[in-house]
């Protein structure tokens, strides 16, 4: 709703719901009603910019791990087996 990209996610439920649909002008209308609104999506954002730069950081050591075990080579360049 913020941009004019695709979403980026979807959701499924387990359980029957109702779900709210808004447009990107009645957001902004909330948001102007009640800013609070806007404060807590940015902390949704925030906490979840968070976790996925964790994730990645996780997945880049994974690689490295993989790359160095792949080239037999240590943090410095060399072959392990070099001196």
């Amino acid at each position: 709703l913020f941009d004019a990209e695709p979403r980026s996610a979807s959701v499924t439920t387990l359980d029957r719901c109702e779900c709210l649909m808004l447009t990107q002008q009645q957001l902004y209308d909330a948001i102007d009603e009640t800013p609070g609104i806007a404060v807590n999506i940015i902390r949704l954002l925030s906490r979840r910019t968070r976790e996925l730069n964790q994730k990645l950081n996780v997945q880049e050591a994974k690689l490295r791990d993989a790359e160095l075990r792949h080239t037999g080579r240590n943090s410095v360049g060399r072959s392990v087996g070099d001196k």
